[in-house]
């Protein structure tokens, strides 16, 4: 007899997940090593199933191209408790973000940056304190523009999710809802930027 089991990842929608090599007691029904074919469904919730032996287990990693997660477990006959263990890695959105938020930052040392010529010398006076929101360039008009934009951006991505796979991933949702006020932002700077050449 074989324990089997039901292993799901929730991730982005459309990724393929694979086992790594050298995976040990993944078994099928009749006890003979495979690799387990994943499913997706919903969009963006992935499971597979196989079976492992009585108090061995099975050791394996799984992996999307971009994040790996080694999981394992091992139960006796009255097994109640699952041993899993996964690594924390940055995903898509957490990439995304701080991409965003370091062009944001790059942007604000421009913007706050003055270059002044007297008398044929050149001098830089920096007028940003970041302790300070007060200092912070901001422009409620730009920014109320590019947020119409950003919002028409991420409904044309939502309808156009919605038709594809027929549903939104809650990791989808965070992530927008992190995203586009900083990709706002930042459109907001560009613009101001080009307003004051």
């Amino acid at each position: 007899e074989f324990f089997y089991e039901t292993v799901i990842i929730t991730s982005g929608p459309g990724e393929t997940w694979t086992m790594v090599a050298g995976a040990t007691g993944v078994l099928d029904a009749a006890g003979v090593a495979t690799t387990p074919v994943w499913t997706e469904n919903p969009a963006g919730t992935y499971f597979t199933n196989f079976y492992h032996v009585p108090g061995t287990g099975y050791s394996a990693s799984f992996t999307n191209g971009v994040d790996t997660l080694p999981i394992s477990n091992s139960c006796d006959a009255d097994c109640t408790a699952v041993d899993i263990s996964t690594v924390p890695t940055m995903g898509t959105w957490g990439l995304m973000i701080l991409a965003l938020l370091t062009l944001n930052f790059l942007f604000l040392n421009v913007i706050v940056g003055r270059i002044q010529t007297a008398n044929g010398s050149t001098s830089e006076i920096n007028l940003f304190q970041w302790n300070k929101f007060s200092s912070y360039p901001f422009n409620s008009f730009m920014f109320k523009q590019a947020a119409l934009f950003v919002g028409a951006l991420v409904l044309a991505a939502t309808g156009w999710t919605l038709l594809t796979y027929g549903t939104l991933a809650m990791v989808d949702i965070i992530g927008t809802a992190i995203a586009a006020p900083i990709f706002a932002y930042l459109l907001h700077l560009v613009a101001m930027i080009n307003s004051k050449k």
